[in-house]
């Protein structure tokens, strides 16, 4: 399993679109039973609200629109929407090292808008390496998990919050959990060798820096 970051435009999906569908009104009317009138009235009147609730707060938008998971042949591709980031990037930290891991500096960036720490035990070993990463989710950017054949992909949950678990077939190769957090809208990941249990306890011990 690879993961790859696009930071091409990426504006096929826009808001707008959201606009259109909810002010649609269909061309020509049907006749419907009573019970069906009443089902149908209900609906609309939580689509109505719905729309009013869109339009009256941009940050509830946002967090509707913020990403799209599209899966395709072997890979899983989120693509990013919404405003930039204002202000600084939050600090997170990898709490839960495995004894002997340190920060390489040299092969670890931090930018405005994503994190990608790489943590290693032995420079020789390439299976002896952590990737810890986050990014800003918005307009221009995507994340895609390629798969090699049989991995398997799992739901899961990291501190309350809905992610995904990619192992491989051979537990000596890479394997990753990554997650969504609506809230901050960040998108974390963590690629390692390791079992389920490895990589969501990396995952877990994840935590905002003091």
């Amino acid at each position: 399993m690879t993961a790859k970051l696009f930071s091409d435009a990426m504006n096929e999906i826009d808001p707008k679109y959201v606009d259109e569908a909810l002010t649609y009104e269909p061309a020509r009317r049907l006749t419907f039973p009573v019970w069906a009138k009443r089902c149908a009235a209900a609906c609309l009147v939580f689509v109505l609200g719905f729309g009013i609730v869109l339009a009256a707060s941009p940050a509830a938008r946002a967090r509707l629109l913020r990403w799209i998971e599209t899966w395709k042949d072997d890979e899983i591709l989120y693509q990013y929407m919404g405003d930039s980031l204002e202000g600084t990037l939050p600090v997170y930290e990898l709490t839960g090292l495995p004894d002997g891991y340190v920060e390489d500096t040299e092969e670890s960036a931090r930018w405005d808008t994503m994190v990608d720490i790489l943590y290693r035990k032995e420079a020789d070993r390439d299976n002896d390496i952590i990737i810890f990463s986050y990014l800003y989710m918005q307009q221009g950017t995507a994340m895609a998990y390629v798969l090699d054949e049989g991995d398997t992909v799992e739901e899961v949950t990291v501190n309350g919050l809905e992610g995904k678990l990619y192992l491989p077939e051979d537990p000596e190769n890479w394997g990753a959990v990554e997650w969504i957090d609506p809230e901050t809208n960040l998108h974390f990941s963590i690629s390692a060798c390791g079992d389920a249990e490895t990589l969501l306890a990396l995952a877990e011990s994840v935590k905002p820096a003091e």
